[in-house]
């Protein structure tokens, strides 16, 4: 899928070089970007120009669990211990 977006960069700090941006509707969509959500940034150097990309990277699975523990009701977010419930029947032989 080949898309192209124009936005405008602006300054948001005068102490800073850093610029700010919209990130299109589309590419929210595309990407599943939700409010503080992190972006990767890659630059790679192609023909003379250099093409930046951008990809919303992978949960690893303790941020997986944090992002699951979200949505639970405030009841339901005690991370259960499997251990703790374990009965003399569930002990290994000897």
């Amino acid at each position: 899928m080949n898309m192209v977006k124009t936005t405008k960069v602006f300054k948001s700090n005068p102490a800073s070089n850093s610029l700010r941006t919209t990130i299109p509707d589309s590419i929210v969509e595309l990407l599943d970007l939700h409010n503080n959500d992190d972006l990767e940034w890659k630059t790679q150097p192609i023909n003379g120009e250099i093409l930046v990309f951008i990809r919303k990277p992978k949960l690893t699975p303790e941020a997986e669990v944090e992002e699951d523990m979200k949505t639970l009701e405030p009841d339901q977010q005690t991370p259960v211990n499997p251990l703790e419930n374990k009965g003399p029947e569930d002990d290994d032989p000897v």
